[in-house]
């Protein structure tokens, strides 16, 4: 397979890959029409009652602070807006399909730059113009290859991210080496298949190749956010170029670059928000 292939039948190194939750995405579907009425949520979620039960505890959880407590996600819907749900049902169904490989704290640090990626896209996201809450999805989802390969194949990615903490390997490389493909390869046959929608295969497809330009899009501000949690300690393994903290802020503009929390601060931040959702 070439660097840039993708597959069109299941790759074999997914052959045992589970499926991400459905009521997941047909939640996703429902919250994303304008016409989606309180009942056909809460008919959703009842066919799964503890994705519902994960969702109402991250609703009640440092992650929002809200001031009362939240009893049913209609609750939430109206408290919060269907946006805010429906990022808490992708980080949620996206943390529980990769739960069972983050018993191995090298592939931990893979979901935490996830979620710190989506943390700060929702954060430099109206720097840009654009929308909070499809910024935090875009960051969230633009490591989706990566995540598929360790929950498929935890004890070798486990390996190969200890490998590369310690010196700078070209992963791709190594990658289509042990499993035949690579995690950019992995994202944008993992987002055909689960049907993502086409704003989520642009930002999985272009992650390490778009050019960041005027004006910058959700493409280009996932990758600033990823650039930005690895210069803020959330690196799953050592970049081959990493980035700064200021190498990054210059993208923004100026009344943007004054407005941000120093460093510390934002790490901090980001950190409470994994305490939320059980690390």
């Amino acid at each position: 397979m070439s660097s840039h292939a993708v597959p069109e039948t299941v790759p074999l190194a997914f052959k045992a890959l589970p499926p991400f939750p459905q009521v997941a995405m047909r939640l996703v579907e429902a919250l994303s029409q304008e016409d989606a009425f309180l009942k056909q949520v809460a008919e959703l979620l009842r066919m799964d009652q503890a994705f519902a039960a994960e969702i109402l505890k991250l609703a009640n959880s440092a992650w929002f602070g809200l001031r009362s407590r939240v009893d049913s996600l209609t609750h939430a819907i109206v408290l919060v807006g269907t946006a805010k749900v429906k990022s808490l049902t992708v980080t949620v169904a996206l943390h529980r399909f990769a739960k069972g490989a983050l018993r191995h704290a090298a592939l931990k640090r893979c979901w935490h730059q996830s979620l710190a990626t989506a943390c700060l896209a929702e954060r430099m996201a109206p720097a840009f113009g654009l929308e909070r809450d499809r910024a935090y999805t875009a960051g969230l989802m633009r490591e989706i290859g990566r995540l598929a390969l360790l929950v498929a194949h935890p004890a070798e990615c486990a390996n190969l991210i200890e490998a590369a903490a310690e010196r700078s390997t070209d992963m791709l490389d190594v990658e289509r080496e042990l499993f035949g493909i690579d995690h950019r390869q992995a994202g944008v046959w993992v987002a055909r298949e689960w049907k993502f929608p086409p704003e989520l295969r642009e930002v999985i497809a272009e992650q390490e190749y778009v050019w960041i330009r005027e004006p910058v899009g959700l493409p280009a501000l996932a990758q600033l956010a990823s650039h930005l949690a690895d210069a803020l300690g959330f690196q799953a393994y050592r970049p081959h170029l990493p980035w700064t903290v200021e190498d990054v802020l210059a993208y923004l503009p100026a009344h943007a670059q004054a407005g941000f929390p120093p460093p510390d601060e934002l790490a901090a931040l980001i950190r409470d928000k994994m305490a939320a959702l059980g690390g």
